[in-house]
């Protein structure tokens, strides 16, 4: 809200096969960061799921304040 722009980094394994179960969205708590959960998307593609997120501004790589 303070009108600097930023990048967030964001993160997306699709469904193998294509036409997924479901789409799951992550969102990280504080201090966290949602690139830490790369695994649990890896798994849920390989299972038909897509599964992506962000990491929220100033945690991760994403810029911002920390």
């Amino acid at each position: 809200m303070d009108g600097e722009q930023i990048t967030l980094n964001h993160f997306h394994y699709a469904a193998e096969g294509g036409n997924p179960k479901a789409v799951i969205f992550y969102v990280h708590g504080y201090g966290d960061y949602g690139s830490r959960y790369a695994y649990i998307g890896k798994y849920l593609s390989k299972r038909g799921y897509e599964f992506a997120g962000i990491d929220q501004r100033g945690f991760g790589d994403s810029q911002g304040h920390e």
